[in-house]
């Protein structure tokens, strides 16, 4: 064992709402979204300097991090085109909207205490830190004293451990999993996180990063994708359900994109399909490669999530599926002429490590899109070569898998 702490030492939404400012927190909900109560918390708690109970640990925290949210626009601009450079607008246009929501109720924070700039470092320092973990039953994100100041490593095995100490009180304890030697250093493995992830809230990028990936939220281009990139069901016209693609999308370089792929499903179904609901046990299935379809595409059975059953799991019809794939691949077209569109790679940056970070992230960003596109044009290939395909339908078909991009 590494060392163990109580786990009412930990900051979150619950500990912010039972702090010293919990009574004015608990007036104002709803809240913009969960984590504004730690963000509004943690401020509060710095203000209050050596009168705060957090205040040895808040003195330990540093005044910035190295992340998107705090580069200067010049600096930001080398990664205009990534998907990167505008999920940090994104977040950024969060915090304004958090702040506005914090000045509507400038009678319980002090709009000079509660600024952007504090938001924004409120927000680095949460997610910059928090970490995942067990607390009276409930998991929960928040931010560990002494666990937090450990780096990141994909490989390795130290884990936490919860022993009950009451029905209201457990004791978090950190295992390093393995023997530790005299001066070797003990790190935490934070789970699978893109460079993109790393560097907006991180602050840096790896340079081998197996957990590689882009997390996509649809809500950033909404518009475009509805009016300009997705395509419509065949010779049906319907009103796309965006509500079936909100939230956020994983994808990876090598493998396919599930829940992307479910969302799809779901948002193009035609008027035959429009009955079909999530939770349904047994939909119409087919083949891909001369193997048939049980919540499995193209084996990567390992890849769904254990909540899969309350998504359409398995394809629909033929013409669903292949309407789904391409709108895939037309996605990762439209990030990747728009990551191409930036000509800068960012050589001339005089800040070493700006330099790498941002030079790292494009790069990560460019073979995870296109690990993504040719994973979708694979299965394009594969349904069109395993089915006897006639008439209209087989036109459309090709046409489009031509024509997608």
């Amino acid at each position: 064992m590494m060392f163990s702490l109580p786990s009412n030492l930990l900051m979150d939404k619950t500990s912010a709402e039972q702090s010293d400012i919990g009574p004015n927190l608990l007036e104002i909900q709803p809240y913009p979204d969960e984590y504004t109560p730690i963000y509004i918390s943690l401020i509060y708690e710095e203000h209050m300097q050596e009168k705060s109970h957090w205040s040895g640990y808040i003195a330990m925290l540093p005044e910035t991090v190295s992340n998107t949210l705090y580069y200067e626009p010049e600096l930001l601009e080398y990664l205009k085109g990534t998907y990167l450079y505008y999920e940090t607008k994104r977040v950024k246009e969060k915090l304004r909207e958090i702040q506005t929501f914090i000045r509507y109720y400038s009678d319980k924070f002090d709009p000079s205490i509660y600024t952007y700039d504090a938001l924004v470092w409120a927000y680095s320092m949460f997610w910059s830190r928090a970490l995942y973990v067990l607390k009276n039953g409930i998991h929960t994100e928040a931010l560990v004293p002494l666990a937090d100041i450990l780096n990141h490593d994909n490989g390795s095995s130290a884990y936490w451990d919860r022993k009950i100490l009451s029905e209201r009180s457990d004791l978090l304890k950190l295992n390093s999993g393995v023997k530790v030697y005299n001066g070797e250093e003990v790190c935490l493995n934070y789970g699978a996180k893109g460079n993109c992830e790393l560097l907006l809230h991180y602050g840096f990028t790896q340079e081998y990063n197996v957990g590689n990936c882009l997390k996509i939220y649809f809500e950033c281009f909404e518009e475009v994708l509805v009016d300009k990139v997705l395509i419509p069901p065949f010779e049906i016209f319907r009103e796309i359900k965006t509500s079936e693609l909100e939230g956020y999308f994983y994808i990876y370089e090598d493998s396919v994109p599930v829940d992307l792929i479910v969302s799809m499903r779901k948002a193009f179904r035609n008027k035959n399909e429009a009955s079909i609901e999530d939770g349904d046990e047994k939909i119409k299935g087919f083949i891909y490669g001369s193997k048939n379809i049980e919540f499995d595409i193209h084996d990567i059975e390992s890849y769904i999530s254990p909540n899969i059953v309350t998504l359409i799991g398995e394809p629909l019809s033929l013409e669903n599926e292949i309407i789904s794939i391409i709108n895939c691949c037309r996605i990762a077209t439209f990030y990747l002429n728009m990551l191409n569109s930036n000509k800068r790679d960012g050589s001339e940056i005089p800040d070493h490590r700006a330099r790498i970070n941002i030079q790292t992230a494009i790069e990560s960003e460019q073979k995870v899109l296109n690990g993504f596109k040719n994973n979708m044009e694979k299965l394009i290939t594969m349904i069109l070569e395993e089915h006897k395909l006639e008439g209209n339908v087989k036109e459309q078909i090709y046409k489009l898998a031509a024509e997608y991009s």
